[in-house]
């Protein structure tokens, strides 16, 4: 059986270096798989067309969407002002 003192390093440097040294595995442990995985996910979304044609049609549909809403607005305002304008004729020639 060995005594812990063996494992133990005597040095403050090799103290530092051993935390260094485990700090930098458990780094790459946890940031390397998730920076893995993640760049895996954005090169299949990259590759995948099914996805960029749907934000496509999406960004198309919310233009449309503004020019209808747009439309029956500026349309709702003329027709509003012409019966507007015939009420008022047809009170004067009462």
């Amino acid at each position: 059986m060995t005594a812990i003192s063996e494992h133990v390093p005597s040095q403050p440097r090799q103290v530092i270096a051993l935390k260094s040294a485990a700090l930098r595995h458990v780094v790459r442990m946890i940031f390397g798989g998730v920076m893995r995985k993640a760049l895996q996910v954005i090169k299949k979304l990259g590759k995948d067309e099914d996805g960029a044609a749907l934000v496509e049609y999406t960004v198309l549909l919310g233009i449309m969407l503004v020019a209808v809403i747009s439309t029956i607005v500026l349309v709702g305002g003329w027709v509003n002002t012409k019966w507007t304008a015939l009420y008022a004729a047809l009170q004067a020639t009462n």
